[in-house]
């Protein structure tokens, strides 16, 4: 039986864990392009809304353009609408810190994810619609890919400050790389059926999903002021982030600006409801019992009362949201405008944005998606038997003998159908879609960081080794195999964002998904295709999920 060690993450400990971007470490004035050829970065940035100055990050050629208004602050009578036009400011606009992160509760390390994981601006405020751009003042491309990140976060919590998502590395090989804060939890997610009134097509919810929207029509009207190319954009993000990107990919609204996808763990194709979206009737009679659970009598009432107060009772265990949290059940809502159904519903229909997708899973990412929790005979038994019709070919696929055995299982089990349930996406993504999905499974195990003595392959953990960026953190004792998986999987990023084909000279090859078969790039010590799994294993769990999601 296989060995997968994982770190087991409770329900109390879910919301603050997701939290991620970018944070810059240096000061200082703006120089000159160094490059020679057709673009030359200038001193100031001319944008469509204003000038703006950036600042050099340390020794390296990257340049960093922090905190720029990508829309107007939604506070006022701006709360729960769709984003606003920023106001064109007058003089030049000095880009040297991150915005405000969004309104959420205080963050702080803790276990394996240390300060590089947790936001830097602990400002929190409603006024947070900014963007970051990195770009490399050494390059004369004029036409650069485009990578655009989504922090995650459990949609509750997260910004665009976390130097786990340093841009400085990544754009040193020729791409432009922006980072975008959005709205979260209820400033980001309400839905009442006095804001459906207001919002088309009687549309309230996805306030974050049309924050991420404008972040892209900004990217369209000016990253090429920066080197990069507005019609080879790649949307691409972690945990919360990923569901965002799944989201983007389905949605109308991100039609034309959206060129290929990469998306870090949070399949949206799952066996659990609590994974799934939620209707516009089922978050508006959320959004009513919130209202009258806050003492307001009017959606004016709402808007009027400060920004904390209304955090406050979102947060309120007492609130019964009926989410996998307490308080409000922040979730994106099917609302027949930003979001027209589900993900398997829009791909069995053919109607998504059909563009090449990059995605995967980590071996950590069991402890919070989909944990199975075996450790006797008897419960072994009895899971067999829920299985109905598969009980005996799961039997066969997983044979056990002690309570020994049946714990070992539970860790494989729980890894192969995460790894299976990835395949699924990209079975259902080719129903009527004609480009490629490559998908992957992050096995590499991070050195521990500070007083913890085991990482492991935990969720978050390939964000480093994709934009190979390696943090200055004295107590993670980084190996030289982690700077070498981090060439060749931000090297596959690079060349994915270009081309929407990660393969390229020198790097092992990997393969699109196709026909149904298990097509996963292990990402780790070893970088091939993934082999744990026998035949009889992956028959029982194709023919399973196929029945369960009707594929």
């Amino acid at each position: 039986m296989r060995k997968i060690r994982t770190m087991t993450l409770t329900a109390g400990i879910w919301l603050p864990i997701l939290l991620f971007s970018l944070m810059a470490c240096a000061t200082g004035k703006t120089e000159v392009a160094m490059g020679s050829g057709g673009f030359v970065l200038p001193d100031v940035i001319q944008l469509e809304e204003g000038q703006i100055r950036g600042i050099p990050v340390g020794d390296s050629t990257a340049m960093a353009y922090l905190g720029i208004p990508y829309a107007a602050p939604p506070v006022g009578d701006l709360r729960w609408k769709a984003p606003r036009p920023v106001d064109p400011w007058e003089g030049v606009f000095a880009a040297d810190s991150f915005g405000n992160s969004a309104v959420q509760p205080p963050q702080e390390p803790f276990r394996m994810w240390s300060t590089e994981f947790i936001i830097s601006n602990k400002n929190y405020s409603e006024d947070c619609l900014t963007l970051n751009v990195w770009t490399d003042r050494n390059s004369s491309t004029e036409k650069r890919p485009v990578i655009v990140y989504i922090h995650g976060g459990g949609l509750t919590t997260g910004g665009s400050s976390c130097e786990v998502y340093f841009g400085d590395k990544i754009v040193q090989k020729d791409v432009v790389y922006v980072s975008i804060n959005y709205r979260l939890g209820i400033f980001g997610f309400f839905a009442h059926p006095e804001l459906s009134g207001e919002g088309p097509d009687g549309a309230s919810g996805n306030y974050a999903l049309m924050d991420a929207v404008e972040a892209l029509k900004w990217v369209k009207r000016n990253i090429a002021a920066f080197g990069g190319d507005p019609d080879n954009v790649t949307i691409m993000g972690q945990s919360a982030g990923s569901r965002m990107v799944h989201a983007l990919m389905i949605s109308p609204l991100a039609a034309g600006l959206i060129d290929r996808a990469v998306a870090e763990s949070a399949n949206p194709i799952s066996l659990s409801p609590a994974m799934g979206m939620v209707s516009q009737e089922t978050q508006n009679k959320m959004g009513t019992a919130f209202m009258e659970f806050c003492g307001a009598g009017s959606l004016a009432d709402l808007r009027a009362m400060d920004a904390q107060e209304i955090f406050t009772c979102a947060v309120n265990p007492d609130f019964p949201g009926g989410g996998r949290r307490p308080g409000y059940n922040t979730a994106l809502t099917v609302d027949g405008y930003a979001l027209t159904g589900s993900d398997l519903d829009v791909y069995r229909k053919g109607s998504q944005n059909d563009i090449p997708l990059m995605t995967g899973s980590v071996t950590g990412d069991t402890g919070l998606f989909g944990p199975i929790n075996l450790t006797t005979l008897e419960a072994y038994g009895d899971f067999a038997e829920d299985l109905g019709d598969f009980s005996e070919q799961f039997r066969r696929a997983y044979p056990v003998t002690t309570d020994a055995e049946v714990a070992a299982a539970a860790d494989v089990l729980a890894v192969d159908q995460m790894n299976m349930l990835i395949r699924e996406l990209g079975k259902s993504r080719a129903i009527k879609g004609k480009s490629d999905t490559y998908l992957y499974y992050f096995t590499r195990e991070m050195p521990a960081a500070g007083g913890v003595d085991f990482a492991g392959a935990f969720h978050t953990a390939d964000v480093p080794y994709f934009l190979n960026y390696f943090y200055d953190d004295p107590t993670r004792p980084w190996k030289p195999a982690d700077f070498g998986l981090g060439e060749i999987m931000s090297d596959y990023l690079v060349n994915f964002a270009g081309t929407g084909n990660p393969n390229g000279p020198g790097l092992p090859r990997w393969e699109a998904y196709e026909n149904g078969l298990l097509q996963l790039q292990e990402l780790g010590d070893r970088v091939a295709r993934y082999e744990e799994m026998t035949a009889e294993q992956i028959a029982f769990w194709s023919d399973y999920l196929d029945a369960m999601l009707n594929l």
